[in-house]
């Protein structure tokens, strides 16, 4: 009996695919792994803008200063995608009062928490497709 490796489907070539001749399903399964970080790359790219926009859309305080200094950044360090959002740090400085509320009548204003939650709901619909 002879046993016989046949792929089917697309091989997706990058940054994790890895192939060897003693194991054939190697570059399949390293391949999978290299489809799933760009989907998630590029998922990462599109919600940096959006994120921006959502954060600055929220925000109550109807000032240029303040919406100017909504940020979104994206960055890859080795194995690790990250999306971090919010506001300019330190800048304005009320933005922390207007975020998160005061025990003196400033009512939560929660837009990044809000965008948060938002990226992470696109994120599991994502995620679940897969």
């Amino acid at each position: 009996m002879t046993l016989a490796w046949e792929v089917s489907g697309t091989l997706h070539p990058g940054r994790f695919t890895r192939s060897t001749a003693d194991m054939p399903a190697l570059e399949w399964a390293t391949g999978q792994l290299s489809r799933i970080y760009q989907e998630l790359d590029d998922f990462f790219e599109a919600e940096l803008s959006r994120t921006r926009q959502e954060v600055m859309a929220r925000s109550r305080v109807d000032t240029g200063y303040m919406r100017s200094n909504a940020e979104s950044f994206k960055s890859a360090t080795g194995q690790i995608l990250r999306l971090e959002f919010g506001w300019d740090y330190g800048r304005p400085l009320y933005a922390v009062f207007q975020e998160f509320g005061t025990r003196n009548g400033i009512t939560p204003m929660k837009a990044v928490h809000e965008t948060f939650y938002g990226v992470l709901r696109r994120l599991e619909a994502e995620v679940g497709g897969w």
